[in-house]
């Protein structure tokens, strides 16, 4: 029993860490009220026929709003732009609003809340509540764009661009869910590609609040890659265009000619402190544990190598084990591909997910492209 104890204040205490490492001393904004506006950010007309197109076709109803997550941040990443996605019929009775499932669908480096539509419109005709944001940076965030905000971290370290701010502002949008009573807070589940990966699984080891996740080729060991000198393909989906990355902008700083591993270990110390600690997969993933969660990645995924996951996936399985809960954890590396969330991934999650979070069999269990 002092063992177990003893364990359990290890993980506690290492997840105290990582939220400390999220907040920045923002944790006083946790658990507040979180102020709302309707979006200010004129859509793309595509953009808004394909809301509309998907309405219609799945008989759901989309709201776009602004959420402000981070009430420190007086620049353009204040506001988080939220699309809610919910099922046209409420489900309750006598004019109230049944208590739904929550799934956040999180998009990759580029893109934007769109990005999923699809896939979240036929989580909401299957009766979630389906919410996707934009993410630092990207989408209506991007009047500060991603590239320059990524060198400006490496040169004043003020801000954390790179996951870290952006999971503080789905933290917040938690709290905001608090606030609704058609969110079930018991079932609120979250799935991610790339970028999104990252922020789901980062996210739910944070946040005991997220129930279940599924993350998608994001979850990987960034210390392994510096160690093994594998960090080639994750250095390079940071590059935007023709522009120098914050990897050819390092090095130039360290006075050397080209990025080695030396220069990639001292970018992720400074814009990401922790990453390759604490935050890293190894330490973080068993966080998770006992609540669902299921790893999707490709068997050739050279941003997420396989065998740079072996220690983050034992320690996982161990941490479940010893939980009492083996079985609610999953892996799946699919054969013969690289860095893609083909729909075979997309399925695997939503029925994942339908499986923990859906009160009832739900008929279509699967999502198309």
């Amino acid at each position: 029993m002092a063992t177990r104890a003893m364990a359990m204040a290890e993980r506690e205490g290492l997840r105290a860490t990582l939220r400390a490492t999220l907040c920045r001393g923002r944790e006083k904004q946790l658990q507040q009220p979180v102020r709302t506006r309707p979006s200010r950010h004129a859509s793309d007309p595509n953009e808004a026929e394909r809301w509309r197109s998907l309405a219609s076709e799945f008989r759901v109803h989309v709201e776009d709003v602004e959420l402000c997550t981070d009430e420190s941040d007086r620049n353009s990443q204040a506001w988080t732009p939220a699309v809610f996605v919910k099922p046209l019929d409420d489900g309750g009775r006598d004019g109230k609003a049944c208590a739904r499932p929550c799934v956040v669908l999180l998009h990759a480096t580029g893109g934007d809340r769109a990005q999923l539509a699809r896939h979240a419109a036929q989580y909401a005709s299957r009766g979630y509540v389906a919410v996707s944001v934009d993410s630092r940076h990207h989408g209506s965030r991007a009047s500060d764009p991603y590239n320059e905000a990524l060198l400006r971290s490496w040169r004043t370290a003020d801000a954390r661009p790179f996951l870290f701010d952006t999971v503080y502002d789905l933290m917040r949008l938690l709290d905001y869910m608090q606030q609704q009573a058609e969110v079930d807070l018991e079932r609120v589940g979250v799935t991610g590609v790339s970028l999104g990966g990252m922020h789901a699984w980062l996210w739910a080891a944070a946040d005991e609040r997220v129930r279940c996740a599924a993350p998608m080729i994001g979850v990987q060991s960034f210390a392994w890659a510096v160690e093994h000198d594998r960090w080639h393909a994750r250095a390079e989906s940071l590059r935007r265009g023709n522009a120098p990355s914050v990897f050819d902008v390092a090095a130039k700083d360290l006075g050397k000619a080209t990025c080695d591993a030396a220069v990639v270990k001292e970018v992720w110390n400074r814009i990401a402190p922790g990453l390759l600690t604490h935050a890293d997969a190894p330490q973080s993933l068993p966080l998770i544990a006992p609540r669902p969660l299921l790893v999707l990645n490709g068997e050739l995924d050279l941003r997420c190598p396989i065998a740079g996951l072996e220690a983050a996936l034992a320690r996982t399985k161990e941490a479940y084990a010893s939980l009492g809960a083996s079985d609610m954890f999953e892996i799946s590396f699919q054969a013969g591909i690289g860095h893609e969330a083909t729909a075979e991934m997309h399925r695997a999650a939503a029925a994942f997910l339908d499986r923990h979070l859906l009160s009832r069999q739900v008929s279509n269990p699967v999502t198309t492209i």
